[in-house]
């Protein structure tokens, strides 16, 4: 390098400056960086601390939900024992009144002197007596029963004259002339007749061809001794052997053998015994349809014995018979509190 005039006034430490420049460039570069990169991580502690802020946020929204549906289930079951508890009390309440005027009803008879509380027995006793009544009627549809029960109870009445024991007895006399027009028939004695009905179709004797109505020739005759039964049972005895019918206008039906005729029984009993649980039942439309099912199969297998038509006379009979009463209630009975 040459050296210029002007050289000599400079500082003598100029040339030794020069360097620096480079130097301080760098630690500037350097700050900046510093700088950006501690504002980076800032800005990234921040975004942390926002998004952990926002979690927790989220899982605050979700136990209080959690919280609130149970707070309201609790509310809820609150409310049911609430409802239940009132209505308890309601019942309490009307059984306390009850047992109040239950009560007062004694004192007042007590009070009244011996005539007083005698009518007060009888009353009680006659509506004792129409309430087993009702039960005859209810639960046994015995209306024989039931007569006796309403009996007895006028009977106890025969003494009482207060107003409420008029109205009973006047009560009563309705009921017994309504029994007198009702024919029903107990469960129990419909039970035996047809437990009886059942024993007769278990022997019914197996099924057998036949030409005509059996009615004719020798079988007309009644004899069983002499000459006359000694004929007729050797025609009957060997009358298949002797003549061979070749032409018969009439259908000639194969008869059934053992197993056909077991299912024909087998279903008449079980019609029968459909009839049996509809009467305990009191169901008069499955006893009718029962009845006149086990009627059908007899009607179709066993018209033309005297077996078949005497069941079918029976069943004819219990198919007139009521087994049950529709909305029936005594008078009697609304007279009375039980």
């Amino acid at each position: 390098m040459t050296r210029d005039a002007n050289d000599d006034m400079l500082p003598p430490d100029y040339a030794l400056r020069q360097p620096e420049a480079p130097a301080k460039a760098q630690g500037n570069v350097a700050r900046s960086v510093l700088f950006w990169v501690a504002t980076v991580a800032l800005l990234a502690l921040f975004a942390l601390a926002l998004w952990r802020q926002q979690q927790h946020s989220r899982q605050a929204e979700q136990r209080i939900e959690e919280l609130s549906g149970r707070i309201e289930t609790l509310q809820q079951d609150l409310q049911q024992r609430k409802s239940a508890a009132q209505a308890e009390q309601q019942v309490f309440e009307q059984t306390m009144q009850q047992y109040q005027e239950t009560l007062e009803s004694i004192r007042a008879e007590v009070s009244g002197g011996a005539q007083a509380f005698a009518e007060a027995q009888r009353v009680h006793a006659a509506s004792y007596l129409v309430h087993h009544a009702s039960l005859h009627i209810r639960l046994g549809r015995d209306i024989d029963g039931a007569k006796a029960a309403l009996n007895s109870a006028l009977s106890e009445l025969q003494l009482a004259t207060s107003e409420r024991a008029n109205r009973l007895r006047a009560a009563i006399t309705a009921d017994l002339q309504t029994l007198a027009q009702v024919q029903i028939v107990s469960p129990l004695m419909l039970a035996r007749e047809l437990n009886e009905l059942q024993v007769r179709v278990n022997q019914l004797e197996p099924l057998r061809s036949t030409l005509g109505n059996g009615d004719k020739g020798l079988n007309l005759i009644e004899a069983q001794d002499g000459w006359l039964g000694y004929l007729k049972q050797s025609w009957d005895q060997y009358a298949g052997d002797w003549f061979v019918v070749r032409r018969y206008d009439e259908v000639v039906n194969t008869p059934p053998d053992a197993l056909e005729n077991r299912r024909i029984k087998l279903a008449i009993s079980l019609a029968i015994s459909e009839a049996q649980l509809a009467s305990v039942h009191a169901d008069p439309l499955l006893y009718t349809e029962a009845l006149k099912r086990a009627r059908g199969y007899l009607l179709a297998f066993y018209s033309n014995t005297d077996q078949g038509e005497a069941l079918q006379q029976a069943i004819d009979q219990l198919l007139n018979k009521t087994i049950a009463l529709s909305d029936f209630e005594l008078a009697s009975a609304q007279e009375t509190k039980w």
